[in-house]
């Protein structure tokens, strides 16, 4: 990007406006990277028994929410400053059927986490599809649950008052709708034609603009 700048002031010095942008745009690139940047790995060969899946930053950039995959499809909180790793659900492989979470989004006061969570398996059929809601010391109750239906929360009201969740699942065709956070029926904003028979965060995806 620096060089293609550069050959824009160099070459186009008639053009006064572009010119100028361009420069505005080098001093910016050529700025030096703020202090206490760093990358933290959270997984592969160099840290064993540890892979997450990040989903998102907790509004003091203090720790996040993601999916652990090793022990198995589980919501944790990761803290940054001590690498601490919190449990929010307990679910483990089993060749013969698991439960596994997935679509963690934190709450606008940063005090729950709702998640989807489902489970595949051999008695799949009778297993229910449920959007919970946890306290980060690992405390859930379940907003809403259904035997075909799934519920993929995208995010939370402004005020924290409801879920901002996709429903689907038994065909092409989704709903987008919020669930109360104290519980109660999903209520109907938008329908959608989706194009799979899945839902989450690869098949379909909302958000809430900030004033609600």
């Amino acid at each position: 990007a620096i060089k293609a700048y550069e050959l824009v002031v160099e070459r186009y010095s008639g053009q006064r406006e572009q010119v100028a942008a361009a420069r505005a745009r080098l001093a910016e690139l050529k700025k030096a990277p703020p202090k206490g940047l760093s990358i933290t790995t959270l997984g592969g060969w160099d840290k064993p028994g540890m892979f997450i899946q990040p989903m998102e930053m907790s509004s003091d950039g203090a720790s996040f929410v993601g999916v652990e995959f090793i022990k198995g499809q589980n919501i944790v909180v990761y803290d940054i400053a001590s690498e601490r790793v919190r449990e929010i659900t307990d679910n483990t492989w089993n060749m013969q059927g698991y439960s596994y979470a997935y679509n963690p989004t934190l709450s606008p006061d940063g005090r729950e986490i709702a998640f989807f969570s489902s489970y595949t398996g051999r008695e799949v059929d009778a297993a229910e599809h449920s959007l919970f809601v946890a306290t980060l010391d690992g405390k859930s109750r379940i907003l809403a649950k259904d035997k075909k239906e799934w519920y993929a929360p995208m995010g939370w009201l402004p005020d924290g008052s409801a879920v901002l969740a996709i429903k689907g699942g038994t065909t092409e065709t989704g709903e987008l709708g919020l669930v109360p956070r104290q519980g109660g029926a999903f209520r109907k904003l938008a329908s959608f034609q989706s194009g799979k028979r899945s839902l989450g965060a690869e098949s379909a995806s909302a958000s809430i603009s900030p004033d609600g």
